[in-house]
């Protein structure tokens, strides 16, 4: 039994693990190390042990009486991992609101998790990076740069939705529009 739980925990850790790795392509071993990171392996792993527990204990699937233990063990092993993976994954149904899909199910979870690492990981890196651009963009007019730089640097980021976006290019506009203020005023307030 001690191998099944195991196994289990191993395949729910590296699924998790893979999934953040592909996701977070710039330093991905960072968010994977972030708290949110570490929070959504564990959770990962915490499904992945309850459906074998369910398996094993609350509904076995079959009468071990044609399999040996070893081969039930390992029948029940790859489904509790591989099911778990997928009913993560699956959303009962959609919801459409505020013209935003809304996932029910376990779906939702896993993207209030995904969510949570990917403002962590913004986080991490907001600091470092905005004194480099403030250092690199001192003499820089923000009338000549805030449209090319604004376009490059949305297209530069991994995971910006459509909303967030348009919040972004809506704040740019406005500053663009108060020709009152110093470019330095302009670049802070752009943030």
């Amino acid at each position: 039994e001690l191998f099944g739980y195991v196994a289990v925990a191993i395949f729910g850790l590296i699924a998790s693990l893979a999934e953040i790795l592909s996701r977070y392509r710039d330093e991905p071993w960072e968010a994977a190390r972030s708290p949110a990171g570490w929070a959504y392996i564990g959770f990962n792993v915490l499904v992945s042990l309850v459906a074998f527990l369910v398996i094993r204990e609350v509904f076995p699937l079959r009468d071990e009486t044609d399999l040996t233990k070893l081969q039930a063990l390992v029948i029940d092993t790859v489904i509790a991992g591989f099911g778990s993976m997928a009913l993560l994954r699956a959303s009962l149904f959609s919801e459409r609101v505020n013209d935003k899909d809304v996932q029910i199910g376990l779906a939702a979870v896993v993207d209030v998790f995904r969510n949570t690492i990917d403002r962590d990981v913004d986080r991490r890196r907001a600091g470092p990076r905005a004194e480099k651009v403030a250092q690199i963009m001192s003499q820089i007019s923000f009338d000549r740069a805030h449209e090319p730089l604004t376009s490059v640097t949305l297209n530069l980021l991994q995971n910006v939705s459509a909303e967030e976006r348009a919040q972004v290019e809506q704040k740019i506009q406005s500053l663009s529009g108060q020709t009152d203020r110093t470019d330095e005023g302009r670049r802070w307030n752009s943030g």
